[in-house]
């Protein structure tokens, strides 16, 4: 990383709207800014010149810490205003608790990676895509993800 990206990160105090201004930009990185949405089904008409007098559409989130499932249904009958439109929650969880970062098993896996690849650099990150780990949150507010990434020094 370069030095502004590093100033800017552990800077956050200070420069979080220029550091969620440049977060937003790329596809990649938004993801980890905000509440993601991917439209799963969408029927409407079956042939090509006929519009269709009902249309189906279904949507999933990916919540985003901090927020919850009520301020995606929130935001949805907002832009929903002034159009005749039903919807239906199908199913719906809170997101995934941000587990603490100062634990004793976190410690051994940041030690046991070291050790394995001494090059590596250990962050914590959001995973940005669902995983079946929030079913642990019942027994534990610990609980680790990984994603390794390789990247080549220019």
């Amino acid at each position: 990383m370069g030095l502004v990206s590093r100033m800017a990160i552990a800077n956050q105090w200070l420069l979080k709207p220029l550091l969620l201004n440049s977060l937003t930009k790329s596809p990649a990185t938004n993801a980890l800014v905000r509440t993601t949405t991917a439209f799963t089904v969408i029927k409407g008409s079956d042939a090509n010149n006929v519009v269709s007098a009902v249309a189906e559409l279904t949507l999933n989130f990916r919540i985003l810490p901090g927020e919850t499932v009520e301020d995606v249904i929130t935001h949805v009958k907002k832009l929903c205003e002034g159009y005749d439109i039903e919807y239906e929650v199908i199913n719906a969880r809170e997101p995934s608790a941000i587990s603490p970062e100062d634990t004793r098993g976190l410690r051994i896996i940041k030690k046991t990676v070291a050790h394995l690849y001494p090059e590596a650099i250990f962050s914590s990150y959001i995973t940005i895509g669902g995983t079946d780990a929030y079913k642990y949150q019942i027994v534990s507010d610990n609980i680790y993800r990984f994603m390794a990434y390789s990247f080549e020094r220019v």
